[in-house]
């Protein structure tokens, strides 16, 4: 069993082409990690009636609810998890917003959506959020779930933390 991982993309700047490229070499990066229980669905709309629960945490939700045609089912919440992206998208924080389940992803650098969509498939943020400064755990200089890395890729740390994710998802 996958995590379906459903991307949605409302960016007025970075084109459906440079999306797919982003998570194509996200997916290329992660399998070469042997990380391979994730597939990427590319999707126009929610569904309002099945998402609104999971949205309703966001403190962007209401501006999601009323602004956007969100139309995507939302058939199993262990399985699916939902990334929209778009620079005109508020968020609490400069580059986006991650629950469990859905990503609001407001800055659309490719590795800036890889951050906020390794939170949906298991990754922490590898820096205080008080000092922005790395913790203990992730001393890895290149690692971009460091607070405003926009190059580099995951340390071992944030691999490690997604196969855990995933294998208990799958059971």
């Amino acid at each position: 069993m996958f995590t379906n991982i459903h991307v949605l993309n409302y960016s007025n700047v970075t084109s459906n082409e440079t999306i797919k490229k982003y998570m194509n070499n996200f997916t290329e990066y992660l399998n070469q990690q042997n990380i391979h229980e994730f597939s990427i669905n590319y999707n126009d709309k929610l569904y309002y009636e099945e998402v609104i629960k999971i949205i309703d945490r966001l403190i962007v939700s209401e501006y999601l609810i009323h602004n956007l045609d969100l139309s995507l089912m939302l058939n199993n919440t262990n399985n699916e998890v939902f990334a929209i992206i778009g620079e005109e998208l508020p968020t609490e924080n400069q580059w986006g917003d991650a629950t469990d389940f859905i990503a609001v992803i407001s800055c659309t650098l490719e590795k800036n959506i890889w951050h906020e969509i390794a939170h949906l498939i298991g990754a922490n943020d590898h820096y205080d959020n008080n000092t922005q400064k790395a913790l203990d755990i992730c001393m890895d200089e290149n690692c971009i779930m460091q607070h405003g890395k926009d190059e580099g890729v995951f340390c071992n740390r944030v691999i490690d933390e997604i196969k855990k994710h995933l294998k208990n998802i799958d059971g």
